[in-house]
Formats: structure tokens, sequence, C-alpha cells
């Protein structure tokens, strides 16, 4: 696909640069607990096929083309489910959800992943440790 100028951004990509996009939704015990949009850099992305996406984490898919994720930037807040975001996640529509920016860079610094995901805070928490 062509990127949105948020993902282009996100993913360090250049004007005319592409991006592979998957939704997914993943669940537990038969009941969703996210609803993900993933973007990775055409040249890394390309080699997957449907069938992979459906059944391999992106996690497993990027080491298994070689890629190595040495640091992963998040950021947290919440939002309101919409009637695409409720049928999804089985929840009714305006119901509270965490929002989760996430993106992946490579040793050398190149982002290799972005992610935009709802999570159902009751099917998922958050938790961060923070040493002194």
């Amino acid at each position: 696909m062509d990127p949105a100028p948020d993902v282009m951004r996100a993913l360090g990509l250049s004007p005319g640069e592409r991006a592979q996009r998957a939704a997914r939704v993943w669940s537990f015990d038969d009941k969703p607990f996210n609803y993900v949009t993933t973007y990775v850099p055409e040249s890394i992305g390309k080699a997957w096929t449907r069938t992979d996406m459906e059944v391999t984490p992106l996690a497993g898919l990027l080491e298994r083309s070689g890629v190595e994720v040495s640091l992963v930037r998040e950021r947290v807040t919440a939002t309101l489910t919409d009637t695409h975001l409720s049928s999804y996640l089985g929840v009714e529509v305006g119901s509270p959800v965490l929002k989760i920016y996430r993106t992946a860079f490579d040793p050398a610094g190149r982002a290799v992943e972005y992610l935009i995901g709802f999570y159902r805070p009751d099917r998922y928490q958050y938790e961060v440790e923070l040493p002194r």
C-alpha cells in the first residue's frame, strides 16, 4: 500500500516507498482481546503470504526474515470504540479501550514495524517496571 503520512513518518519512509499493511484480531479463550493494524516496509513484508500473516505473530515473521528488533518504543493512551472496533472486539459502541502505538527498530535504528492496536481493558493489562 501507499502509506498515510503518519505511517511514513513512523517507518522513516521516503515518498514513493510502500508498506505492507495487515489488520488482525487476536483472541484468547475464543474471545477477542485486541485489534491491531501493523505496517512494515515493503522490502521486509513482501515475502510474507496471507497465510503467514494469519497464523504467525509479526515478531515471528520478522525473525524469520532475518530482522532483529533491538528497541521498541510504545505510547499508550485510551479511546472509545466506534462501530468498526466494537464489532471486532465484541464490545458495545463507545466502550473504553487502550490504544497502543508501537514502533520497533533494528540495531541500525531503522524502523521495521509500526503498530496501532486497540486492546480491551478487561482482557489485557499493561504493566511497566521503572527501575531507579
